[in-house]
């Protein structure tokens, strides 16, 4: 009887001292830095100290701490399940759960699929545990974003509205920068160019005035208005601008996580090749642009930070094909490579459900179509674009006319519209113009390079 007594006693010791070992391993991990982190020995000691009531309030701190990095990582789906655990862990013990806590488990959820009734679901949830008003705006302009993915633009407008209310109560430069670059993103897919770029400018001047040193967020907002501004001047043809913003906008990334140690932001990365791209590719620097273009893709390819953006890149791609008949490139010149590439785009779009891809990728497929004289398939894809969600959830004919005019232009590629317009400005010595990439990506300048031999 004693012995069994004495095994027993042994048993729970052994079981306090595992117990306080894996705490002071979380606490560890707290103490490091998101560069240097481990995620899966982070994952581990998770697993390892579930439904252990004295770690549960560091293991919150550690998910709230690593999402990002987890998202960056290709590990969303693993931190999605800790996420998961620990609100069942708070359920148990009648326990509220914070806010912040949701935002993770949407930024999780949001990876796999633009368009996903949970991520809406979960946001709202974070709104209803909102403690206070600046949390409670940053909950809105996350629902925000999420309805800009699908395109919902009435509620998006209407998000945006309560999170100014909310934010003008509080005080909160940061947020307040944030709902402000938002706004800019809004007015941007409406194509009111000059409004957008005044929230771009506002948000932009109001960061620079807080002390954004050792804040990584407030620097990577900054890099975001710089890219914005890059945007709005490739939509006005001013290339060398446009070019400029995108390159400066992702040095200052580049800079912060050198100087910081921080992990890199691969879908900021992978979006700056990609609009770098589109503005070369606008100045006929085809080999260059097909550089960045195949180097955005491989990113995206690597990471599942935006489905979005790799059906961006693909309908990019499929410009190049037959452009140049001296063009180093695994894609063929041929009426059905280019088909096959648009129609991949159009397939990765839906299946994502990313209605404003998905729109965009039909409205260039009928261009492509136009310019090949295929009229016959024009009509086919008549129907495809008349119930396309994009155009009833504008609701608006302006919104109609955009997407068709971007379609040719503006963010997906460079079709009618475009050709003419550089045309016009050549013709009129425009000098709005560049001549090679301004970039100083040692593999384009390779790129660049041999191709000035094979054509000298």
């Amino acid at each position: 009887m004693v012995s069994s007594k004495r095994q027993a006693l042994i048993q729970r010791r052994r079981a306090y001292k595992k117990t306080d070992a894996t705490n002071r391993v979380l606490k560890l991990w707290l103490q490091e830095n998101e560069t240097n982190a481990n995620l899966e020995h982070i994952i581990q000691a998770l697993e390892n100290s579930q439904k252990e009531i004295k770690s549960l309030s560091d293991r919150l701190e550690i998910v709230l701490k690593f999402t990002h990095k987890a998202v960056q990582e290709n590990q969303a789906w693993a931190w999605r399940g800790q996420i998961e655990q620990i609100l069942q862990e708070l359920q148990d013990i009648k326990k509220s759960p914070p806010a912040q806590l949701y935002i993770c488990k949407f930024n999780c959820v949001a990876v796999f699929q633009t368009h996903n009734k949970e991520a809406e679901a979960i946001l709202c949830k974070a709104v209803e545990l909102s403690k206070d008003k600046i949390e409670e705006a940053t909950c809105y302009l996350g629902l925000a974003r999420y309805y800009d993915s699908i395109s919902e633009y009435t509620k998006i407008k209407k998000m945006l509205t309560k999170c100014e209310r909310l934010c003008a109560e509080s005080d909160s430069g940061k947020l307040f920068a944030d709902i402000l670059l938002e706004q800019g993103r809004y007015h941007l897919q409406m194509y009111n160019l000059k409004v957008a770029q005044q929230y771009f400018i506002k948000s932009k001047e109001l960061l620079e005035e807080l002390d954004f040193d050792e804040d990584l967020k407030i620097i990577k907002m900054r890099s975001a208005c710089l890219h914005y501004l890059g945007r709005i001047s490739f939509e006005r043809c001013d290339f060398p601008a446009s070019a400029r913003y995108y390159i400066k906008a992702q040095k200052l990334i580049d800079d912060t996580v050198r100087t910081h140690n921080a992990i890199q932001d691969v879908g900021t990365k992978a979006f700056y090749h990609l609009r770098l791209g589109q503005t070369l590719e606008a100045c006929q620097i085809l080999h260059s642009a097909k550089y960045h273009y195949l180097t955005s893709r491989n990113i995206f390819l690597d990471s599942t930070v935006s489905s979005t953006g790799l059906a961006q890149v693909e309908l990019s791609l499929a410009n190049l094909i037959g452009e140049n008949p001296g063009l180093e490139t695994s894609l063929r010149s041929s009426f059905k490579e280019q088909e096959s590439q648009l129609k991949e785009a159009l397939d990765l779009a839906s299946s994502n459900g990313y209605q404003r891809g998905h729109s965009l990728a039909l409205l260039k497929l009928v261009w492509f179509y136009i310019r090949k004289s295929r009229f016959h398939l024009v009509v086919l894809m008549a129907p495809k674009i008349l119930s396309s969600r994009e155009i009833w959830n504008s609701g608006q004919i302006k919104r109609i006319i955009i997407l068709g005019y971007k379609s040719s232009f503006g963010l997906y590629g460079l079709g009618l519209y475009h050709r003419f317009v550089l045309r016009y400005l050549r013709w009129t010595g425009n000098n709005k113009f560049l001549l090679e990439c301004p970039c100083t990506d040692p593999g384009c300048k390779k790129v660049s390079n041999t191709h000035s031999r094979a054509t000298n």
